[in-house]
């Protein structure tokens, strides 16, 4: 699906050794370059005790070997003795006429006189008590780093790396290495892998606070500096950057390497134009590297021409209207990839499904085309272009019931099929259907029903894909694919065969841009010049049905029910982020991208107080004009109920005469107790202003200032949310405050929020009819 640059690739293999190594060659990049380099890659691929003991070796020759002996310090022979008895000493006293000190032993003897600081060597906090095993790592040390001097044990000038305790514990206890991290009680602690003075320090986080904490109290500290630091995975630098930022520009380390993935998919900027070179490891790469075989993968194309027609006068209306008009209706698309992935199995159930999709169509276009109507005139009517676009997607309705559909061709084949590949929150739904379907048949036998990120890549067997839709963002499709070690089979609409080959040459575009960026060729001296694929041309319905609009409005709505094994559940937005926890490991992953069985943590209560401070000394002004016009929306509503003395039901019909559509009347009331700022549809607050037939809510207002007022607020407000919950999952993972959230609390009741947030494992995923949150 995604063929090997093998040219450009075997230069850079030969430029580096020729060996066919992804972590050597990341190894020569960080240690042959003079830039801040961001390897963007899942750290799981690489090798990194390899990288990071290899760097460790190069810096062997210190450049700062001052040390200060000091009363206490515990210190040891750098030779062994000639009576063969190594022996740990602490220094008890030290005369002021240098070297003359005092030892003891740990058998109390006394070493007194004029000694010769050459001969020993100082030892570290380690907890290796053993002769015998001290004896040995310092034999395997001079080895090693080929040394038998004193100064080569002091090793000022340490690496380091901001990783976790599993990667201290993979390092080779060959190279001194310590762990830093904060207890809860707020204590460092620093554990050792060796007795001699670590040569890499691996800090749990990037903490100035504790940067300087574990300088104090290292041997030495006031000497020690770092040539580079290595942050090793997202989590240790995605939520840090400011961080970062500050302790480069105090010199606490003189080069960064970042290995990891970066949500944002941006090169990060230190400050004083100072950005850190970026180079993403590709899915082809990947692949070449670990000598995996191109797989070229089946499709089961259902040819349906009712449908291609019928989609292509859809098309054809929807640009006529938005040519006209100029307005953009690309959200009702949405629909129509929903009718490729959103079915049942048994063909009564799905002319089910197949009806309430085409009811939500019908209520989505008629509130889109009433709003961007709206706000050109008033006056002008959509009526036409609503009754003309609900009948062409009714044809595209029945199209898919009456015959060559997804139901009637899976079960031709479904005695075939070894897994089912279906969206996440379809897993549970599928069984059911499909175990009574053949229970009805009497085959007891059944394929297994999973997601495609739980779908194994090394099974054999046949494994149907059932949609490119329903798994999230086509990239993750094209990206399991093209990692997979056997085949697969979609079972596809031919436009959805065609939408596929689209985003794979979209998706190799964005690879041809990677491979030729300026910042590779910076880092390694090669140019890309086997751009190897043919671009085919696609007619403007295959990049329609490719667009994933999303208005402002639609990622603050409750789409998603996600129940746990405590068979407590949920309800969220598919867009919210919350975090995935992986080996005690802690990412930040969209709620779309959940899987049964996934280990989550999620913050789903906002401090709605606390979010309004924040909002309102951000966006004063916005704030100033929104509390007005919200004021006069909401009076002339308490006025027009209380002067015709309506009951709330009198009311709430009234308005919903006039395009009003809250669910029921409880929403109602919260308008009159004016509980909300907008209602969270513009089109509510249309029908509102048509009921009222108010001079001080008329047309003209309405469209040129409160709609767009109520938008911006609205849109602001959402996002100032997405950044209040962002700063709580930076506090889950990294224990620190973020700047938007610094004012706001302190660490005690952070730390009391974190403590009320539970960690739980997802028995099952369900899709809901969109709600918002006004209607809860």
């Amino acid at each position: 699906m995604l063929n090997i640059p093998e040219t450009y690739l075997n230069s850079i293999v030969s430029n580096n050794g020729n060996e066919k190594d992804l972590s050597k060659i990341i190894l020569n990049f960080i240690i042959n370059s003079k830039h801040n380099i961001h390897f963007v890659i899942d750290e799981k691929k690489l090798n990194l005790p390899q990288i990071i003991t290899e760097i460790c070796l190069k810096n062997k020759n210190n450049v700062n070997k001052d040390f200060d002996f000091n009363i206490g310090q515990k210190v040891t022979e750098l030779n062994k003795p000639l009576n063969n008895q190594r022996h740990i000493y602490s220094i008890e006293a030290l005369s002021s006429e240098f070297p003359n000190f005092i030892l003891r032993a740990k058998d109390n003897k006394l070493t007194n006189g004029h000694i010769n600081l050459n001969i020993y060597i100082p030892v570290s906090d380690s907890n290796i008590q053993s002769l015998g095993i001290i004896e040995k790592r310092i034999k395997d040390y001079k080895k090693l780093f080929q040394t038998d001097k004193q100064s080569d044990f002091i090793n000022n000038d340490k690496l380091l790396v901001i990783g976790n305790l599993k990667l201290f514990k993979s390092i080779p206890k060959e190279y001194p290495s310590c762990f830093v991290s904060k207890l809860k009680s707020g204590a460092i602690n620093i554990e050792y892998n060796s007795p001699i003075i670590p040569k890499i320090c691996i800090l749990k986080s990037i903490d100035i606070d504790l940067l300087n904490r574990y300088l104090e109290k290292e041997i030495n500290g006031k000497y020690i500096s770092f040539n580079r630091c290595i942050f090793v995975g997202n989590t240790k630098f995605e939520n840090n950057i400011n961080m970062i930022r500050k302790c480069y520009n105090q010199k606490l380390f003189e080069k960064i390497i970042l290995i990891g993935k970066y949500k944002k998919d941006l090169k990060i900027d230190l400050g004083n134009n100072q950005k850190i070179l970026r180079w993403k490891w590709t899915i082809p790469e990947i692949n070449y590297f670990e000598n995996r075989k191109h797989i070229e993968h089946d499709f089961i194309t259902i040819q349906n021409e009712k449908l291609d027609k019928a989609l292509s006068e859809f098309h054809n209306t929807i640009k006529e209207i938005e040519t006209e008009y100029t307005i953009s209706l690309r959200k009702v698309w949405g629909f129509i990839r929903k009718l490729y992935y959103d079915w049942d199995f048994q063909q009564e159930s799905n002319q089910t499904k197949l009806q309430e999709i085409y009811s939500d169509f019908q209520n989505e276009i008629k509130e889109l085309l009433q709003e961007e109507f709206f706000n050109i005139d008033d006056e002008l009517d959509y009526q036409v272009h609503y009754n003309n676009l609900v009948d062409i997607f009714n044809k595209i309705i029945d199209s898919i019931k009456s015959t060559n559909n997804k139901t009637e061709t899976l079960i031709k084949y479904i005695n075939k099929v070894d897994e089912l590949v279906v969206p996440s929150y379809r897993c549970s739904a599928t069984e059911d259907e499909l175990k009574q379907f053949l229970n009805k048949r009497g085959n007891n036998s059944k394929p297994a029903v999973i997601s495609l990120s739980k779908s194994d890549n090394n099974k054999k067997g046949c494994k149907l894909i059932s949609s490119i839709y329903g798994n999230g963002n086509i990239q993750r499709l094209i990206e399991k694919l093209s990692l997979s070690n056997t085949k697969y089979t979609v079972l596809a609409y031919e436009i959805e065969k065609k939408i596929l080959t689209f985003n794979v040459d979209r998706y190799v575009e964005e690879l041809n841009k990677e491979y030729s960026s300026k910042d590779r060729y910076e880092i390694s001296g090669i140019s890309f010049s086997d751009n190897f694929y043919n671009y085919t041309n696609y007619d403007e319905l295959i990049t329609a049905l490719t667009s994933n609009h999303q208005d402002e409005r639609a990622i603050s709505f409750i789409d998603t029910k996600i129940i746990f094994d405590d068979k407590s559940s949920i309800k969220i937005a598919s867009s919210r982020a919350v975090l995935k926890i992986n080996d005690d490991e802690k990412e930040i992953i969209k709620v779309d991208e959940l899987d049964i069985g996934d280990t989550v943590q999620i913050y789903n209560n906002p401090d709605k107080d606390t979010l309004k401070i924040i909002f309102e000394l951000k966006y004063p002004d916005l704030v100033s004009k929104a509390k007005e016009y919200s004021e006069l929306w909401q009076n002339c509503l308490i006025e027009y109920h209380s002067k015709n003395k309506f009951t709330e039901q009198d009311l709430y019909n009234e308005l919903s005469q006039n395009g009003f559509s809250l669910k029921n009347i409880s929403s109602l009331r919260r308008y009159l107790r004016k509980e909300l700022m907008f209602p969270a549809k513009k089109k509510n607050l249309i029908a509102i202003a048509k009921t009222l037939d108010d001079k001080r809510l008329d047309n003209a207002l309405l469209r040129t200032q409160i709609l767009p007022i109520m938008k911006e607020y609205s849109g602001k407000n959402i996002k100032e949310g997405f950044k209040f919950s962002e700063g709580i999952n930076h506090f889950l993972i990294t224990g620190e405050i973020n700047e938007y959230l610094s004012g706001c609390y302190s660490q005690e009741e952070l730390e009391k929020i974190a403590s009320q947030i539970p960690i739980k494992k997802i028995k099952d995923i369900q899709q809901l009819e969109l709600e918002n949150k006004e209607d809860d």
